[in-house]
């Protein structure tokens, strides 16, 4: 409980309160009263005036203080002054001796209360802390241990994070000087001849660089040799629309099939005519004499040692083929209608289904099997499919699906074991070929 001091509590309309100090107080000046922290333009505290109204109640001027501020009372007596002075002979009487006891009842308050102005020795407080205390404000003020705690904790989160920020930049500079030694183990710079070692004086690397001051050209390393980095495009010929405007010198005779060769290695290696006269000169004399030569169409053929004929490909000439044998006589040659003969596909037809029937709607065609479950080609008799001839058909598994190719009692599938064949996966085909009747050729054609 605080003697000196009392503590009202503002609640934005009242401006009177009731203050009632233990013993009261010497005189209205000592009474002084501050509304929560207020303080002039220098930072020093504002006190309001106060008009005593009687007994303990004091009216102080200005705004009403706002709700749940302090308003604090404070009686401060007169300590250099005494309010009862005795000369000798005085009488001692009761008030007298009760308002001198009472002046120093008032002061010792203030000590019990705190209110000490200084002390000119340390305070010793026999092993007691102070309790209570409000954190520090000014510089001189004494602190709390949370107070302490708390600031503390923050250096330590500062320096935390300085140290934290330094390990970054230093790892940040370790990274920069990595990699501008990086950079200088490629990029050597300028030198009047080939390095043997990068600026380190380590071995060179493949695709270091170096600028030749000498010829003034830029050289890379390849691993064993510096060779220049690049070259200039004038002067080349473009892949296309280019053209020579003088003579091409070869540097040696061409090796493969599609080189140029020289005009030395042409007239070193070639069938001169002089060569070949005696050869070419004797059907020279038989082609000039056969007659109607000029418009005919159908080939040249040697009837005897001295003799050329032109036989035509016409109908009804004959010709027929045996299989490892020759062309004997004039025949008529002709391809079967029924196969495609551009080498390309007839169509492209897509079965999501899980079976198809095979017949001669799918011939050339690749018939694409889609179904994510397992699924069947058929092939069908001649009759029921309408097939005749030589007649191919490709299937294709695409689906997850396995595809299965089989074919109907009566037809034969050749080579097959079990009368059927699976097509060995996901976008892979089997082509099949009908040979002859109900007979067909199953060839697996694996991935596409």
């Amino acid at each position: 409980m605080a003697y000196s001091q009392i503590v009202r509590i503002g609640d934005g309309a009242t401006t009177i309160f009731a203050v009632n100090f233990p013993l009261g107080y010497l005189d209205e000046d000592d009474i002084s009263c501050r509304v929560g922290n207020e303080t002039d333009g220098t930072g020093q505290p504002i006190y309001r005036n106060i008009t005593f109204l009687g007994g303990d109640l004091m009216e102080i001027d200005g705004n009403a203080p706002a709700n749940g501020e302090n308003v604090l009372f404070t009686r401060t007596t007169k300590r250099n002054q005494l309010v009862v002075n005795f000369s000798d002979g005085d009488v001692m009487d009761e008030d007298n001796l009760d308002l001198g006891f009472k002046q120093a009842m008032l002061l010792v308050h203030e000590v019990l209360d705190g209110r000490i102005v200084e002390y000119n020795t340390p305070i010793d407080l026999g092993g007691f802390g102070i309790k209570n205390m409000a954190d520090p404000v000014d510089d001189t003020d004494a602190a709390t241990k949370q107070y302490v705690d708390i600031r503390t904790q923050d250096i330590t989160n500062v320096v935390n994070t300085a140290v934290a920020a330094a390990n970054s930049a230093e790892a940040a500079r370790d990274q920069t000087l990595a990699s501008f030694d990086s950079f200088d183990d490629r990029y050597l710079g300028a030198f009047s001849s080939d390095p043997v070692t990068d600026n380190d004086g380590d071995p060179l690397v493949a695709g270091a660089l170096y600028f030749n001051d000498e010829g003034g050209v830029m050289r890379v390393y390849t691993g064993s040799a510096w060779v220049a980095a690049y070259v200039s495009g004038s002067g080349l010929m473009p892949t296309s629309g280019g053209e020579f405007t003088g003579p091409i010198t070869l540097s040696g005779d061409a090796s493969a099939a599609l080189e140029p060769i020289t005009k030395q290695q042409f007239d070193t290696n070639a069938v001169k005519t002089s060569d070949i006269g005696s050869v070419v000169n004797p059907y020279s004399d038989l082609l000039s004499s056969l007659d109607g030569l000029v418009g005919i169409q159908g080939m040249l053929v040697k009837t005897s040692d001295t003799n050329i004929a032109v036989r035509g490909l016409l109908p009804g000439d004959g010709i027929s083929i045996n299989n490892g044998g020759l062309i004997n006589g004039n025949a008529t040659i002709y391809v079967d209608s029924s196969i495609s003969r551009s080498g390309k596909l007839d169509g492209i037809t897509t079965v999501a289904t899980a079976n198809v029937n095979l017949s001669s709607a799918y011939a050339g065609h690749l018939v694409r099997m889609t179904s994510g479950s397992a699924n069947t080609a058929t092939i069908q008799t001649d009759a029921n499919g309408s097939f005749s001839g030589y007649t191919w058909i490709t299937v294709q598994q695409v689906g997850a699906g396995v595809t299965t190719i089989t074919a109907v009692a009566g037809v034969l599938l050749n080579g097959v074991d079990g009368g059927s064949v699976d097509v060995p996966g996901t976008f892979s085909t089997i082509t099949i070929v009908r040979v002859s009747a109900n007979s067909w050729t199953v060839n697996v054609d694996g991935v596409a």
